[in-house]
């Protein structure tokens, strides 16, 4: 599940370019806008895959968004392992920065094996 971090960015953005759901939707090729919903309120998360498609119908820079999200991911991780915002641990660290060089295909499996050890839907 991401954080509402991202839903809430992508919900104000979608007003900011005066897109309903269903057009910010339709513009990403999904058949309904029950998707976008899901991730406005951060109970669904964007496919690494698709990163840079809702980046360019946001009409954001690619490493903008790419930031946003993995910061969401950061927050994520932190409170799953209990770690103080501020606190370093050079795990988080090293993680982040294989993250932010990882192909698509790597995230997705980074992702899988994260949710299955951490327990996150």
């Amino acid at each position: 599940m991401m954080s509402k971090l991202v839903g809430n960015f992508i919900k104000k953005r979608r007003s900011v370019l005066k897109l309903t759901q269903k057009q910010l939707s339709d513009s990403l090729g999904f058949k309904t806008s029950q998707f976008i919903s899901n991730l406005e309120r951060g109970i669904a998360e964007i496919p690494p895959s698709r990163i840079k498609d809702f980046a360019e119908v946001l009409q954001m820079d690619n490493n903008e968004f790419t930031n946003l999200v993995s910061e969401s991911l950061k927050r994520k991780i932190l409170k799953k392992t209990d770690i103080a915002e501020g606190e370093k641990d050079p795990f988080v660290d090293k993680f982040l920065s294989a993250w932010s060089v990882a192909s698509d295909e790597d995230k997705n499996l980074i992702k899988t094996l994260i949710s299955k050890v951490l327990d996150i839907e």
